[in-house]
């Protein structure tokens, strides 16, 4: 535990165990993301911002620019530039809609799936040890 941790359960001892049990979840979330990213960056040479991009690809498979910059809280803009990179890295491809041609999707290639299907796989394996 980092002191900020400690000074925190030193001010809160008798504290409720549902704030608790919120505060545990929160730093571990906070924790296991970072230690994933960077295992990412480090592995694979992937951004914190590509990683997580990828992971959602993963989930849905198939998405709009849109909702993918809703869901990791990036600008447009921002996303348009982590989705080049990815794209140029072989990792996902775009796909427009044939029907509103001003929409545009992002789907994981089949490299992408392997390489973050390693990934994770390895970064278990990580934990564990």
């Amino acid at each position: 535990m980092t002191a900020y941790e400690y000074k925190y359960l030193e001010q809160n001892p008798l504290g409720n165990q549902e704030e608790l049990l919120l505060y545990y979840i929160y730093l571990s979330q906070e924790k296991l993301a970072t230690s994933f990213t960077e295992f990412f960056r480090t592995n694979l040479g992937w951004s914190t911002s590509q990683t997580r991009v990828m992971c959602h690809l993963k989930f849905y498979r198939l998405i709009s620019m849109s909702e993918l910059a809703t869901l990791t809280n990036t600008s447009r803009q921002h996303m348009t530039q982590i989705v080049d990179a990815l794209v140029k890295a072989g990792l996902a491809e775009r796909r427009q809609d044939p029907e509103d041609r001003r929409a545009v999707y992002v789907q994981p290639t089949v490299t992408g799936m392997k390489q973050l299907d390693t990934g994770e796989r390895r970064y278990i394996s990580y934990l564990t040890r």
